[in-house]
């Protein structure tokens, strides 16, 4: 064909020799017959003619490949490409293919040259002959790329590859190709470079759009430094942002004034050790951010190359509406190494103006996962994640209104929360493209010298798998299935705290919760009974065998002489809706009040109310009805629903039926929700459970003094200055104190009771010291434990032999060495060292002088479920000796506190003691000797090894003091 087209052609030149048309495909002709010198010879004549300028720089073009093609010398190509690029310089072909000529003879400073001129020239909107698209948008600017990494100018070869995988013009399948280069280049500098400055970039202005930018940080003030540092120096529009906050969580003092100084433009919400832990800080912020759009970071990403990442983030949001965010690195990579994670597929936005990469996820046991590895061996993948993450994003705000909250309840709230937005069919998009590295513990980052993440640091678990817990109801007012549906609003939208979750009266259970007496709900003798009292002692009398119940009647009892009612509020708003929003207030005062006048507090509340009626202080009074006439009353609200006499309002009265230690019940819960300032009377240690700054507390046995702190507090605003203490304490109440977490923490505390070993420390000659120690518990726990108390036989002093391995191990001693005391220790490191080397986690040590306190094994079950979330406690004592008897601490409700040393004189009588603790105190007393007694030897070493006591103290012990009284103390006194 090409030969038939030569011979017309020549006939043609033969009746007109000056056709330039005619010799120009000659020359084409010849060159795709394979005629390379030929082609030359005709497109070398054309170029010398005068003809079509377009054509003329074709053929001077097509001189130049063929010059190059036939191995001409090096001068004589780049003269042809150069001649070529002067012809017309606004066609950028010669230039592009003179820098890719250069390249392959490693020319790289020469291929650098000819690039940078041709990413220069403009796209040639008028030219219409053989224009190479990808030579005027991104050939040159790859070339360009290429030759400044090899030259080690690798910021510029950064940038280039920044703007071609920015760009929409570069073919997909080379994207992958130039994210490598400029992996390579990033890894060249040492990328994430360790960059301080003694002050932070400048903060850029002009227009903002409806953007709120958060951060997350926690005890790494060096790392959230390089984040905003980095990102105020790249984010090349972060002038976009509306609003700066960020949210601190521990940090010191010191730190947080630092922060303030150098970042003056945030929003800081600086949290209490109440409030940490990361999910409770998303919910913070769900409840403070109101844009449109959202852009999240944690503390420990440092962008590495400029661009306008919240311009493209944004502009992929508005191109998918299912999009929940746009997550700023490509397939959720944390590292360079992962530039090439397997994942997701590529999508070109509406307008044909930029890509994107969209997440698939692929269920881990499908077929189809299997074959993400065969067809990509050695690489990542996250195809099993499903797709949102709080890796840093920019989200859309409204997708939270129908998700909800994040559930702190969840073993991973993150995953939680990603298999929600999955569920509902919101899809994660990212930019494909590296944009900046984590600074801190990576997702892989494992053992003991991995770097601390803020999980760590807080002492908080990070991830986690909670077996489900199913719970049923038997309250004696209603039925259990009726209560489910109105206590079910207390549990996160997942439907499960920590993995509990309430049940119907029909479905299999682990436990059934009796609420005050089971009433009509039937309870099975093979039950795992937990019961509550949630009435005033008045009432409680009237139970029967529910008043006191026998240790082996139920497994928990949440007495009221230890713990606080069960909360609950009667508000139609779930978990979700309170934690992450705010009421607006429009009102100031308003009480919510029955007409019973039976109980102490029926009575005060309604007398307080016609006293302020009567001095004319205005309060909206709500009730069922409106026997007592008051002058300000509203009507009625819906059953279990106090919203609407309280969301508008700033204040409100709340007066408990009676005042008894740790009832406080919905009166309090409801107003401290609706963000109110609770004007309050009733539970007496009211401050074991709200922070004083969050309610103020009615003398009601002075009216006249009551009514003027109201009066008082109204006028000077109080409501707005104790705002931030009312938000605490709503958080609190939520996440800590409410009825859901409670119970969360009773039934991992009992489960983990049921299978803790115990161990009884007794002399072989003490048999009657055994028989005491075991009929006191007898009164205070359920057979089932008693039967699992293991006798451990105390080494006896009076037969040890301290030989020099004795000697050696108690080195350094204070006093003479004596016998008894160095059994005692000795028996302890030798429950350690069973410890280590056992399967179990924890253990519980108890010598045989305790006196355990009423309700034993229900404190220990909820102490036990504290421990649970505070992983970071190593070792706990459950009672300790003082130096004086009003030094021991005292608490109406039982909890654990940090040891404090003050007044402290020892005491192994009864603790905790974890696997960790075991190995710690070991090697402590390998490496530097037990120069005490073993109780000192451990208070010694609290820095070391976190430790708690629980107060009150759920064990006492007589104390053996030299010169003092003589008691039948100590495992042997000496």
């Amino acid at each position: 064909k090409f030969q038939r087209d030569i011979d017309a052609l020549m006939d043609e030149l033969e009746r007109d020799p000056d056709d330039p048309r005619t010799v120009f495909y000659l020359g084409q002709s010849h060159r795709d017959l394979g005629d390379l010198a030929g082609a030359l010879h005709w497109y070398q004549r054309r170029a010398d003619m005068i003809g079509w300028n377009e054509e003329t720089y074709i053929a001077l073009l097509e001189v130049a490949r063929l010059t190059s093609r036939l191995d001409e010398p090096v001068e004589q190509v780049v003269s042809a490409f150069e001649r070529a690029a002067r012809e017309r310089p606004q066609r950028a072909e010669a230039l592009v293919e003179l820098a890719r000529f250069h390249r392959h003879a490693e020319r790289w400073a020469e291929g650098l040259s000819a690039a940078r001129r041709a990413t220069g020239v403009p796209f040639p909107d008028h030219d219409i002959l053989f224009v190479d698209v990808g030579a005027h948008t991104w050939n040159g600017l790859d070339e360009f790329a290429i030759c400044a990494s090899r030259l080690g100018r690798h910021d510029e070869a950064i940038a280039a590859c920044g703007r071609l995988l920015d760009e929409n013009h570069l073919p997909l399948d080379q994207r992958p190709r130039v994210l490598w280069n400029q992996t390579w280049s990033m890894m060249q500098l040492g990328e994430p470079r360790l960059l301080i400055r003694a002050e932070p970039p400048p903060l850029r202005v002009g227009k903002t759009i409806d953007l709120t930018f958060t951060i997350t940080t926690s005890r790494r003030r060096e790392s959230f430094e390089r984040t905003m540092d980095a990102l105020l120096e790249n984010c090349l529009d972060h002038h976009l942002v509306a609003r700066w906050i960020c949210i601190d969580d521990g940090s010191s003092s010191e730190d947080r004034i630092l922060m303030q100084r150098r970042y003056p433009f945030f929003e800081f919400i600086f949290k209490d050790e109440s409030d940490r832990g990361h999910a409770k800080s998303m919910n913070r912020l769900l409840a403070t951010v109101d844009s449109e759009y959202w852009l999240h970071f944690e503390d420990d990403w440092q962008f590495v190359k400029p661009g306008r990442y919240i311009s493209r983030a944004v502009e992929v949001l508005d191109d998918d509406p299912t999009l929940i965010q746009t997550v700023l690195n490509r397939n959720y990579a944390e590292t360079l190494a992962n530039h090439d994670i397997v994942g997701g597929h590529m999508v070109v936005s509406a307008g044909k103006d930029f890509a994107y990469r969209v997440h698939d996820h692929v269920d881990p046991a499908s077929p189809e996962f299997g074959r993400i590895f065969e067809e990509n061996p050695g690489r990542l993948t996250n195809a099993q994640w499903p797709g949102f993450s709080l890796m840093p994003s920019v989200m859309r705000r409204r997708a939270f209104d129908r998700l909800g909250a994040f559930n702190p309840g969840a073993g991973h709230f993150e995953r939680d929360m990603a298999d929600r937005a999955l569920a509902l069919g919101w899809r994660t998009a990212c930019l494909d493209d590296i944009t900046m590295l984590n600074i801190g513990r990576l997702r892989t980052d494992t053992g003991p010298d991995a770097p601390l993440n803020a999980y760590q640091l807080l002492g908080v678990q990070q991830f986690r798998t909670y077996p489900d817990v199913r719970v049923r109801l038997a309250p004696n007012w209603c039925t259990g299935d009726e209560l489910a549906a109105v206590w079910r609003r207390q549990l996160p939208v997942s439907g499960h705290w920590k993995g509990l979750r309430f049940v119907g009266s029909n479905d299999e259970a682990d436990h059934t919760l009796v609420i005050n007496h089971p009433g009509p709900n039937p309870i099975g003798t093979e039950d795992r009974v937990l019961l509550a009292h949630m009435e005033p002692f008045e009432g409680v009398r009237t139970y029967g065998p529910w008043a006191e119940p026998t240790n082996d009647s139920v497994e928990h009892f949440h007495a009221r002489e230890f713990g606080r009612n069960l909360l609950e509020w009667h508000l139609d708003a779930t978990y979700d809706e309170l934690i992450t929003s705010h009421p607006a207030k429009t009102r100031d005062l308003s009480a919510i009040v029955t007409g019973k006048r039976l109980s102490p507090g029926h009575h005060l509340r309604l007398d307080f109310l016609h006293h302020l009626e009567r001095h004319r202080v205005p309060v909206d009074v709500f009730g069922l009805d409106n026997d007592e006439n008051f002058t300000g009353y509203r009507g009625a609200l819906p059953w279990l629903d106090k919203r609407d006499g309280l969301f508008p309002y700033r204040y409100t009265i709340a007066v408990e039926n009676n005042a008894e230690p740790n009832y406080l019940t919905e009166k309090i819960v409801d107003g401290i929700l609706a963000e109110c300032l609770v004007f309050y009377w009733g539970c007496p240690n009211i401050h074991d459970h709200v922070e004083p700054d969050a309610v103020i507390l009615l003398p009601l046995d002075d009216f006249d003094r009551a009514r003027r702190m109201i009066e008082a507090a109204v006028r000077e605003d109080e409501h707005g200055k104790r705002l931030p203490a009312i938000r605490r304490a709503k958080l609190r109440l939520l996440d800590e104190l409410q009825l859901a977490p409670e119970l969360s923490r009773v039934v991992r505390g009992h489960r983990h009771l049921r299978s803790l070993p115990v161990h009884l420390v007794n002399l072989d000659r003490r048999p009657d010291r055994l028989r005491t120690t075991m009929e006191r518990l007898a009164t205070v726990a359920p057979s089932e434990l008693v039967s699992r108390v293991t006798r451990f036989p105390a080494i006896d002093g009076r037969e040890l032999v301290i030989d020099d391995a004795i000697h050696h191990m108690f080195r350094g001693s204070e006093l003479p060495l004596r016998r008894a005391q160095t059994a005692t220790a000795l028996g302890h490191l030798a429950l350690w060292f069973e410890l280590m080397n056992s399967d179990d986690d924890w253990c519980l040590i108890l010598e045989d002088d305790i006196d355990p306190r009423p309700h034993f094994a229900s404190r220990l079950g909820a102490l036990l479920g504290q421990l649970d979330d505070d992983p970071g406690v190593e070792l706990a004592f459950l009672g300790l000796h003082y130096f004086g008897d009003d030094m021991y601490p005292t608490s109406a409700v039982q909890r654990w506190r940090s040891v404090d040393l003050r007044g402290v004189m020892g005491g192994t009588f009864a603790y905790l003691m974890s696997k960790r603790a075991a190995h710690k105190l070991f090697d402590i007393a390998q490496r530097d000797g037990i120069p005490c007694g073993i109780d000192t030897f451990i208070l010694r070493h609290v820095d070391e090894v976190r430790s708690v006591e629980a107060v009150p103290h759920l064990v006492t012990s007589p104390v053996a003091r030299y010169g003092g009284p003589v008691v039948d103390s100590d495992i042997q006194y000496e």
